[in-house]
Formats: C-alpha cells, structure tokens, sequence
C-alpha cells in the first residue's frame, strides 16, 4: 500500500493576496489597481520587504515588530504618499499586500477663504467648524480612515478668540490615514465687527470708504454696499453701508434667523450670534449694543436679557423700565431685590416711583389711610363731598358716596370707580360708603344687622329677626300678625306659613319665633304642629282651621 502525502499551501495572511509559491522568485510589483484591502493585517510569519514602482521615492515602510500570544508578528504600514505593495514571505509562499496612495486635496486650492464670526464662539467650536468644513478632501489609501489634527501656527500660538477687530488666522492641518500622514497651512479670517480702532498689524488695515485709514492711499471694497473692509483682503468686509447688514463679513439684506440683529451708530448695523454684552464689550473683546437703555446685557435670537440698566431707570425683570412699583420697601419682580421706599407720602404703602425725576406717587396706604389723589389721608375730607370708601382689604381711598354690593360698586352708574371691587367689612354683603362711612344695610353668615354693622349676637334685650344665614336683623321685641308687625313692615313668623301670629321674644334663638296663633294645624308649646302629641287633644277637630290648639288631656 502506498500512502500519497499532500502538502497544503497555509492560507495567506488576512488581507494578502498569494503571487508566487517559490522563495526564489520574486513577485511582480504590478498588481490590480483596483484590488482593494480592507483593513490592515499583522503578519504571523516573515518579514516586511518593500517593494515600489519608484524605489527611490519609497522611504517610508514602516515595520513594527509586535508580539502576540508569545508569537512574533510584523505590522507593515507604508507612510509615504507613493504607490506601493508590501511583500512577507514565509511557509515557502510569497504575498503581497497592496497598501494604496495616499491623495488629499485641500480646500484652500480649490475655495475661497472662509471668514468665521469669532463673536459666541470657542477654540473648540473654531476646530470643529474648520473639520465640517474641510470639503474635497479625498484618499486613494487602501485604509481611508481620515483623522485631522487643527493647530494654529505662527504669531498667534493658539487659536485667541479676542474679537477686537477682524483678522487673518493661520492653522496647520494635518490629515492621516493608513497609508501616509499629510499637512497643509489653511487660512481663514476671525470676523468682528468694526470698532474704529487701529488696526494691531499691518495686514489687517482697513479701507474706509475708499481710503486707508487718515492717509491718502486709495483702496476698493469687493462688495458694491460694503463701505469699510481689509485692505489687503477686500473681500472681507467690516461694516456695510446704510442698505445692508454685516453677516460675517459679507453685505446681505437681513440677519439669518439665527443670530442678533445689532444697530450700532458707530459701528454700523451687523449680525451677531447669541452674545454677552458689557457696556458694549462682548466677553471676546466684539464691539456690541445693548438695546438702550441697558448697559449689560445677554443677547438671543428669541429674547434680550438686561442685567443692569442706566441710572434712570430701573431693572425690573429682565428689562429697563421708567417706572418702578414700590412695595413693602422692596421693588416689584426686582431680580437684584433693589430696596425702594415710599416714604415721600406719609403712610404710603405701595407706591410708583419715577427714576428719572425721584416722583413717588401713591397708590396704596397703610391700614388705617385713605388715598387722596396720590397722599395719603387719616379721614377723607367729608366737607368737598369725599368720604372714606374701602376698595380692597388694602385698598382705601376718598370717593364720592357709592353702593357696594356682592363685592362691586354698583351705584350710582355715574360713579368714577363703578363696577370695581369693593368691601363693606366683615359678614356685610351690602353697604353704602357715606359721609359716616361704611353704613351696611344686609349682613350674611348668621350675623345680625345693628346700627349700620354686622354682629355674631345682638345686645342683650334685642331679637334676632330673621329665618336664613343673609338678612338677619337685631330688633326690639314685636309680634308678627299675618305677616305685618305693629308699623305695618312685613315680617314672617316661619318659613312655611303654619304660624299666623307670633312673637320675636328678646335674646331669642337663632331663627326662632314663639308661635301664638297657628293657621294650620295645632299650636303646642309655641309652634305649630300637623298632630297633638301623646297625652293631648285637639281643643277641636271642625269649624275654621286657624286657632286650634292642643290641649292636656285630664
């Protein structure tokens, strides 16, 4: 029996292409161009050896021995930018890995300069604004995984967001991926609006309206509504004329929705995104405005919110205002809690107060006043016609005479506070303010009606004359016959009309009279009953209804 061994071939290393399986022969370095690997392997076996189309420009292979679970391996990576293969050799089988070129094309070739607001922004922001906007950048690596690295480079030494006046930046990019390492210098413009200065370097003078600053030298703008840009970059525009607005250094006809407007008399008219302003110094060192008259300020698309305000005015809220409402000492929705006092008006409680003149006027007093036009009074002046007239709890002023009822003035229909809110006082739904003041004329809530005011009992030796919670009245004892007392008022013995005379006795209980008479059923014990109880009878059972009574049986 004869036994065949087979010798098989190990497969190639991962991402390896087989070209040859003899140790003498060297492979042919023109491979498929369009074979593409698709991650780089390390090599179990072997060594590294370069092979190029152009050997005098192929410097960069790297070999980078690793080990691996104690085995040795070689991690082959090309860093130049030349098209080439890598071979390993190992197991008697020769691979070849091709690697790529490294192509990266940049956008300063290809666009303009691209100008950035400096104004809301960070170093960060800066950085991640240049990688999105890093455009045509393209790799014919095998491996194009691209990664940047942004550095600012010369004068500057880092990316300074100090907003004084518009400048020309310069950054070192570099670009990598698996196949080469590339740098390049970019350069863009930090834009701010014009403040007037003097520029701090030669290149960032500018052009105001077809001069150099205060010499002679005649320059041009690019934009036709532009009136102030760099000298040396006229594209780059400062400050527009009356028509346009400045957007980041270009004239256009209004604002993006998503930056502030800003009006500035001596800088112009120009966009802004979201900013902090201080006495027209943005945190980045931007000439800003707040909106007159605030002078610190934090600016949004949506909202302006003011800080601080001039000396006239008041900060209420997050905006200025003319007027302040004076409280308990304190001003009204202060954000800084500002102290006031009302103290102009004796007895003043809650008054207006004009910053820029230092008026007070009052509009409220102290539990006891009355207001009196804008001062404060102990009494209203009864002798002109004003008397004393209660609003609200706190609310007393002098008024002509009125009706209050059910909590509103409602007479006469020629007064100057009809329909507002008034009160009578405690448990008084109804009243007259008068020249003897505040004369309630229906009291609710179980109290009673007793020389114009409203009491939980009356004087002893007075009846309680009433048969619900609203209306009660202190009187002196009377008799109610058929629904008339002795004066001929109407009055009521109870709510169901069996009583048809009786009496409202002193010091009474609440809603009880003492029947004498009834008009239906059977009078007992001074009420009125439809039976006699047990142990009494009828004193008759037949003629007229009205007058019977029950009587102890013997």
């Amino acid at each position: 029996t004869t036994t065949t061994t087979t010798t098989t071939t190990p497969p190639p290393p991962r991402g390896f292409v087989k070209v040859s399986t003899d140790d003498d022969q060297h492979p042919s370095t023109s491979f498929d161009s369009t074979f593409l690997i698709e991650e780089l392997a390390s090599v179990e076996v072997g060594q590294c050896i370069e092979l190029c189309h152009e050997t005098p420009e192929c410097v960069g292979l790297h070999a980078k021995q690793l080990s691996f679970n104690g085995t040795f391996m070689y991690d082959c990576r090309l860093l130049s930018s030349t098209n080439a293969s890598v071979m390993v050799e190992g197991d008697g089988v020769t691979y070849a890995l091709l690697l790529g070129q490294s192509q990266l094309l940049f956008p300063s070739a290809t666009s303009s300069t691209p100008t950035i607001p400096c104004v809301g922004l960070s170093n960060a922001s800066i950085a991640e604004w240049l990688s999105l906007n890093i455009q045509d950048v393209v790799s014919t690596c095998n491996y194009p995984e691209l990664n940047y690295i942004i550095e600012p480079i010369g004068t500057l030494g880092s990316l300074d967001l100090w907003c004084n006046e518009t400048r020309n930046v310069f950054v070192n990019v570099t670009f990598q991926d698996g196949c080469a390492a590339h740098s390049t210098v970019l350069r863009f413009f930090l834009w701010a609006p014009f403040n007037g200065a003097e520029p701090a370097r030669p290149e960032h003078y500018v052009c105001d309206n077809g001069f150099v600053g205060d010499t002679v030298i005649q320059c041009r703008c690019n934009h036709p509504t532009c009136s102030h840009c760099l000298f040396f970059y006229p594209e780059v525009c400062v400050k527009c004329n009356d028509s346009t607005v400045n957007h980041a250094g270009t004239c256009v006809d209004e604002c993006p929705l998503d930056t502030v407007f800003v009006n500035s008399t001596d800088h112009g008219e120009f966009c802004l995104a979201s900013h902090g302003c201080d006495n027209g110094v943005s945190p980045e060192g931007a000439v800003c405005q707040c909106k007159d008259p605030c002078n610190v300020c934090y600016e949004t698309p949506e909202h302006s919110s003011c800080f601080d305000c001039d000396d006239d005015f008041y900060l209420i809220e997050d905006h200025c205002d003319d007027f302040a409402l004076c409280l308990n000492n304190r001003i009204v929705d202060s954000p800084v809690d500002e102290t006031c006092t009302c103290s102009a008006s004796p007895y003043c409680k809650t008054c207006i107060l004009e910053a820029a003149t230092s008026d007070v006027t009052c509009l409220q007093c102290n539990a006891q006043e009355y207001l009196l036009g804008d001062h404060c009074v102990v009494d209203c002046p009864v002798e002109v016609g004003l008397v004393n007239t209660q609003l609200s709890n706190m609310t007393r002023e002098c008024h002509n005479p009125s009706q209050c009822t059910l909590g509103a003035v409602v007479a006469p229909l020629s007064h100057d506070v009809f329909g507002d809110a008034c009160e009578c006082g405690p448990d008084c739904v109804s009243c007259n303010f008068t020249m003897q003041g505040a004369q309630c004329d229906l009291c609710a809530n179980n109290a009673s009606l007793h020389v114009a005011g409203c009491y939980k009992q009356c004087p002893v030796g007075f009846t309680r004359y009433g048969l619900e919670s609203e209306g009660l009245v202190c009187r002196t004892p009377f008799t109610c016959t058929d629904g008339q007392d002795s004066t001929g008022n109407d009055c009521a013995c109870d709510t169901d009309d069996q009583c048809a005379v009786c009496g409202w006795k002193a010091d009474n209980t609440l809603f009880e009279s003492y029947c004498n008479t009834c008009a239906v059923g059977y009078l007992h014990e001074g009420k009125c009953i439809e039976e006699c109880p047990t142990g009494y009878l009828p004193n008759r059972t037949f003629g007229s209804r009205r007058g019977r009574f029950c009587v102890k049986f013997p």
